[in-house]
């Protein structure tokens, strides 16, 4: 269920699951307790896709995560986890502020119930990450409207070591306000060498290799 993928470096996954669909959230708490085992591990990898998981399996991961102050690095992918809502957005993001270590961060997260609440919350944990120097953000079919991308802004510009950063959202209903309202982030952000923003509906790509001005 977890796996040493060399020294500090662990991988969160099913273990002899023939059906993606026998994940649940039963199994998934069996799975962030074994985390426990570990000895200051600086790398987590947690991938997860076609789940039954709901804000139940969530929250018992977030549990374990916030014991995981020496992390590193983290990379969660959850490609379809259609049960879990802002509430369960709200205890990820929990978890996730209690790891103020962090240098890298990779979040992809896949979820129709979730809005600008949900988006709310995770800006408000993820402004706790203030030694991030690399956050891959990738947001699928969440309802966000110019409201959730404010709160996220503000998070955003919170991450004042951040010096390469990569965003995605598809099909998350962005507007012309919350693309203005990144840019005003992007703006706070003096150490960002690299940029990539991908918004699918305006199917627009920005990229910089420099610092913005």
């Amino acid at each position: 269920m977890i796996k040493k993928l060399e020294a500090n470096v662990w991988r969160l996954q099913p273990h002899g699951l023939t059906n993606n669909y026998k994940m649940d959230d039963q199994v998934l708490k069996k799975m962030a307790e074994v985390l426990k085992s570990t000895k200051k591990p600086r790398r987590l990898e947690i991938r997860f896709e076609w789940y039954k998981i709901s804000n139940k399996g969530v929250q018992a991961l977030s549990h374990e995560l916030k014991a995981l102050t020496s992390l590193r690095e983290i990379l969660i992918e959850n490609r379809s986890m259609i049960k879990v809502t802002d509430e369960g957005v709200s205890m990820l993001s929990q978890g996730l502020s209690q790891l103020t270590s962090l240098r890298k961060m990779h979040f992809l997260f896949a979820g129709s119930k979730i809005t600008d609440e949900g988006m709310h919350h995770f800006s408000k944990g993820m402004r706790n990450l203030i030694s991030l120097r690399i956050l891959n953000l990738d947001i699928f079919h969440w309802k966000i409207s110019e409201v959730g991308m404010r709160s996220f802004s503000k998070g955003l510009k919170n991450l004042a070591c951040l010096n390469n950063l990569m965003l995605r959202f598809t099909n998350c209903n962005i507007n012309d306000q919350g693309v203005y309202h990144l840019s005003r982030a992007f703006r706070a952000l003096t150490y960002l060498q690299s940029l990539y923003l991908y918004i699918h509906k305006y199917f627009q790509i920005l990229q910089q290799k420099s610092s913005i001005v």
